[in-house]
This record gives structure tokens, sequence and C-alpha cells, in this order.
């Protein structure tokens, strides 16, 4: 049989065609598709990786667990402890993973406070007496009272003052027309000692009747009276004193003129960090918080 040369020609030619064809056809199928790819790299990231802008890849599934939030414990102590205690406050927070609230003030005050439900989970006051009443009132936990430091009495005049107006518990004898100041007895126990050293000296009935003493609000306040000249002589304790640069001690109570001055510590009834209470009292007694308070003019309690 012959075959007509030309038409095998154009049927080679067509199945030429057609093979191209096929393959142009199966190169496209293998490009790639942008939306597909979208999917998939949305499918990926849910699968537990993301991009964040500068391409790094994180997972998406971990997260920083925030820092548990301190326990807050709140102190109430007299003003005259301020300085002592935001000083040691830092070390005690560190170490007990803690946050310290103070409220300073005077020990009658704080007293006070604390009777009427304010929230407090340790009370230091400035004089047994306000200690004593919160005891008998079943406002404290008896076992965890202790005895924190002790302090001293002293005359502080304006610093600069003339020699020959500087002012002694001798020399507040035979003076006239001056100005003391003091805290007030009822609510101020810096106040209290102050009274039983001017009665010893057989002077407080005088200069009261004289109006020759001005009450503070707490020994902070007595400490800028003095300091802005306003009174010619104040009665506070020698760690007020020794903070002060404006003002000058002249002369020192003798412990048998008064009281001795303790400062008395305890944890609050209904406190819900009795645990940490008790470490901080225990703290001001050794360690790094009974330095600090020494450090300030503080004496150790027995």
């Amino acid at each position: 049989m012959r075959i007509d040369r030309p038409l095998l020609t154009f049927s080679f030619m067509i199945l030429i065609v057609l093979m191209l064809t096929f393959s142009l056809s199966a190169c496209g199928n293998t490009g790639s598709n942008p939306q597909n790819d979208s999917t998939s790299l949305a499918s990926t990231n849910q699968k537990g990786t993301s991009s964040d802008a500068s391409g790094t890849q994180t997972n998406a599934s971990s997260s920083t667990t925030p820092s548990q939030k301190p326990t807050e414990l709140i102190i109430s102590a007299a003003v005259s402890l301020k300085d002592a205690l935001e000083t040691y406050q830092p070390t005690f927070e560190k170490e007990h993973h803690v946050r310290l609230n103070f409220n300073f003030g005077a020990s009658g005050q704080l007293m006070q406070q604390i009777e009427q439900g304010a929230p407090v989970d340790v009370f230091i006051s400035a004089g047994v007496k306000q200690m004593d009443e919160l005891e008998q009132k079943g406002l404290i936990i008896p076992d965890t009272r202790t005895n924190v430091v002790m302090n001293t009495l002293v005359l502080v005049i304006p610093k600069e003052t003339p020699e020959n107006q500087k002012l002694s518990f001798d020399k507040l004898k035979e003076a006239k027309n001056i100005r003391l100041a003091m805290g007030e007895p009822k609510s101020v126990p810096a106040g209290t000692y102050a009274q039983e050293v001017l009665k010893h000296l057989g002077i407080y009935d005088r200069l009261t009747e004289a109006k020759e003493i001005v009450f503070a609000n707490d020994v902070r306040q007595v400490l800028a009276y003095v300091e802005t000249g306003e009174v010619d002589v104040g009665l506070v304790y020698k760690t007020d004193a020794a903070i002060s640069n404006k003002v000058e001690f002249n002369d020192t109570a003798q412990e048998s003129w008064h009281r001795p001055i303790v400062y008395p510590g305890a944890v609050i009834q209904g406190t819900k960090e009795q645990i940490l209470a008790k470490a901080f009292l225990k703290a001001l007694r050794e360690g790094e918080g009974k330095n600090i308070l020494e450090q300030y003019g503080f004496t150790p309690a027995p």
C-alpha cells in the first residue's frame, strides 16, 4: 500500500502541535495560585507559628505569664519611725515579694483608726499606752506583741541660735516669755513623755498657765515648728533631731524623768497576712531591719 507523502507530513505536524499544547497545559497547572498560597500560610499559622514584621517566626500559642502581683501589707506606725522604715522597705519587699503600704501618724490617732475598723496588718506605737488599749479591746493578736525599739527625748533649738539664747532643761526653769513646742499628751506619746519631764522639773503648770506651750499633732510637727523658728525650743525624739540639719539638740532628758520610751509592735486581729506580718516585726528586731533602725538613732529594746 502506497502512503501519500503530503498526507503523512500533515499528520505528523498535527501530532507535534497536540503534544506541545498538552505540555504547555501541564506547565500551567504547576504554577502557584496566590489564593491557595495564602490559604496554606494561614493554615500553617493556625497550627502554631506566625510571622512578625521583621519576618521572624514566633510560636503563636506561647505567651508570657505575667508575674504574680505582690501581696500588700499595711503598716500603721508612729511617724518618728518614718525615715528608718522607708529606708528598710525595699529590702523587705524584695526578700518577701510583698508591697509595704505605710500609714504614719501620731500613735493615738493610729490607734483610733484601728478601733474604727481601718484595714491594718501591723501596728507599731511610740508608746505602751496605745498598744495596751488595743490589747484590752481584743484588737491585736496577743502572742505577736513585741517591743521593737527604744528612743530618747531631747531638747532641740533652731540652728545658729545665739549662744546666750540657747535653752537647756535647767535654763527652762527660769526662762520667761518663751515658746515651747511639744506633742499633744493625750494622743502623742512624745508629748506624754515631754509632759512627764516638764512636771518632773516643776515647770509644766507654769508654762501652761502662761500659754507658752504650743501643742502639736505629732512629733514631726514639733520639729517643723523649731526648724522654722516659730518656737524657741521643742521636745522631740533624738531620732527626729538627727534627721534635720536645721536644728540642734542642746540637752537630753534623763531616763528617770519619764517612763521608758518603748515602741511596741503587734499584728492586728483579722489580718489575712499573719505570717508576713510576723516576719516584718521579727525583721525589725534582727538582721538588716535592726541595723537600719540603729543607724537612725534608735536603741534595741530588751
